[in-house]
């Protein structure tokens, strides 16, 4: 074989072997990777249980000091329970003050929470044979109110025609007495009367002929308009149409309300004529009386058509009204049966739970604030000046007693975050560096309302009075202090790695594939699922080191994913949840576990 060609072949074995290589490798790649790719989950469980949330902070012991006793309310003394000079013990009542309105809304507090529990408890009841009667009969009711309401209407469109029968029978001579009123010549045979009323006034006030153009203007417009809805009421029987009728009785009232317009204009030109003649000593025709009382006559038969007239059409508007309320009568009551019969929907018996535990929470706010109206002793110690008496007004910060403590203070300050949760009363666990194995108790007895600036940092001096006294516990030693600022009884709990928060909304992902009794819930090592976890968005409350309550989107015994195991996706997960800012969710849609209370 020539030398070309050998090397040739030689480099086409060589590029065999590397593309076999890489394609191996790669296969091995992908298969070391699927491999890897397995998540795990760390389970857990929807748990109710108490949540003792508690701010720390350090600081050292002081020597005995004194606290002013403050209020935290305003209001009037009731009593006044010691006087200077006593020993009293932590918790004893200094004073009280006037609470009767904290009490009151106690009260309130509780009517609205026992009103909630009966609604939920009626609920969660099936429907009694009693409740169905009642509703069955509450519905027939309605029906029966409609059918009035339609008998009334009928009524009222009988009652119509006849009042427009009857109004063509005053109607016509009433038209005809004014025309002959205007138009005859009974006063003078040259002329008609309304010309005879008009000349004669005109010769002493030019306003003659304004008063005469809108008398014959409005007896035009009268006689247009009568003869239109006589030609109607000729046109129409009894047995016709509601529309029909009702247009008649509407179109006969605007006819009357015409004739009344003319009446009084033709009234207002010969009372115009009289007027004007009598006030100059002139002397008055005779028929000038006579038409204006006929005049009366007229304007008050036809004011009684107009009043029976109107009262037919308030009759059509009331009785449709009836109608239409008897309608929505009939759906809200043939509802209300139907979903009594179907039961109470679980979204409503979810949503009355909650109703619940908001009473149930501001019941416990109310007698909270109740309890402000009672001073108390923070420790134990003497009452080394009195400030008040009974009668007094004080207000929210008025120092209303001195009392001097036996043993020692702690003094510890917290930042301007902290201090806002801790109040006078509250209870403290304590811990010296110098004793580690003891522990303490204390309360707090005072809160620095002016901080202290340092380094740009502001500091609130809290002190905290030490319940029992321990023999070798001396000033200056350092010490831990966390103060209990709440104490949440009988609300669901889940684990703060749990929770993952992105642009403040809160999910945790449950598992709806493993029940609540399944052994596998808690192995640190992990569980491995067929069905994957799904997100549910969560409402959050307070929050300790350990746990957060969750307010709605949870039920207690749920089984949730507390955190995940996936050797291969740790930090690519990682560095995803710290660049979308939420320390739970993967590029892939996986959970990473989190550590610490969530933000909010």
């Amino acid at each position: 074989m020539n030398q070309p060609l050998k090397t040739i072949l030689i480099r086409i074995i060589i590029a065999l072997i590397v593309v076999g290589g890489v394609a191996g490798g790669y296969l091995y790649y992908r298969q070391k990777q699927q491999q890897a790719a397995v998540v795990k989950y760390v389970l857990g469980q929807v748990e109710k249980g108490t949540l003792v949330v508690s701010v720390s902070g350090s600081g050292q012991v002081a020597a005995s000091s004194q606290v002013d006793l403050k209020p935290k309310v305003s209001g009037e003394v009731l009593s006044v329970k010691v006087k200077e000079g006593d020993e009293v013990k932590s918790g004893a009542v200094i004073a009280t003050i006037d609470d009767s309105d904290a009490r009151k809304t106690v009260r309130d507090a509780q009517t609205s929470l026992q009103s909630a529990e009966l609604s939920l408890e009626k609920l969660r009841k099936a429907a009694d044979p009693s409740s169905i009667t009642q509703a069955e009969n509450a519905l027939t009711q309605a029906n029966e109110n409609k059918q009035k309401a339609q008998d009334d209407l009928a009524k009222a469109y009988d009652d119509g025609y006849t009042a427009v029968a009857d109004a063509f029978i005053q109607l016509p001579k009433v038209v005809s007495g004014l025309d002959g009123i205007l138009h005859n010549n009974d006063i003078d045979p040259s002329s008609d009367n309304i010309d005879y009323y008009t000349d004669g006034a005109y010769r002493y006030d030019t306003a003659a002929h304004d008063y005469r153009d809108i008398t014959n203007a409005a007896y035009l417009k009268a006689k247009a308009s009568f003869d239109a809805a006589f030609e109607k009421y000729q046109g129409t029987t009894r047995a016709a149409d509601t529309a029909t009728i009702e247009a008649l009785v509407t179109q006969t009232y605007d006819a009357a309300q015409d004739i009344s317009d003319a009446l009084k204009a033709a009234h207002n030109l010969i009372t115009f004529y009289q007027d004007t003649l009598s006030g100059r000593l002139l002397r008055v025709s005779p028929y000038a009386t006579t038409h204006l009382n006929s005049l009366e006559s007229y304007t008050s038969q036809v004011d009684s058509q107009l009043t029976t007239l109107l009262n037919q059409m308030s009759s059509f508007r009331d009785a449709k009204t009836a109608i239409t309320a008897s309608d929505r009568s009939i759906q809200e009551k043939t509802n209300a049966l139907n979903d009594l019969k179907a039961g109470a929907d679980q979204l409503d018996i979810q949503s009355q739970e909650l109703s619940v535990q908001q009473k149930r929470f501001a019941l416990a706010d109310a007698q909270a604030k109740l309890a402000d109206y009672v001073v108390r002793a923070p420790f134990d110690g003497v009452v080394a000046v009195l400030s008040v008496t009974k009668g007094d007004d004080v207000s929210s910060g008025t120092a209303m007693a001195t009392l001097l403590a036996h043993g020692s203070m702690v003094e510890v300050p917290f930042n301007e975050v902290d201090i806002a949760a801790i109040k006078v009363g509250q209870k403290a666990t304590l811990s010296l560096d110098a004793y580690p194995d003891l522990a303490l108790t204390g309360s707090v007895s005072e809160v620095e309302t002016i901080g202290t600036v340092t380094q740009g940092v502001v500091n609130y001096t809290v002190k905290i009075a030490i319940n029992s006294e321990e023999e070798g516990v001396k000033p200056g030693m350092s010490v831990t202090a966390a103060v209990i600022t709440d104490v949440q009884s009988d609300v669901l709990l889940v684990p703060n790695a749990a929770i993952k928060t992105k642009n403040g909304v809160s999910t945790v992902a449950f598992v709806s594939s493993i029940s609540a009794d399944d052994s596998r819930i808690g192995d640190t090592q992990g569980v491995e699922l067929a069905v994957p976890p799904i997100f549910q968005e969560v409402t959050i409350g307070s929050a300790d080191d350990t746990n957060t309550v969750i307010k709605s989107g949870l039920s207690e015994g749920q089984v949730i994913v507390v955190r995940t195991i996936s050797s291969a996706a740790t930090s690519s997960t990682s560095s995803t949840s710290k660049s979308n800012g939420n320390s739970g969710f993967g590029i892939m849609g996986g959970i990473t576990g989190g550590g610490g209370p969530p933000s909010r």
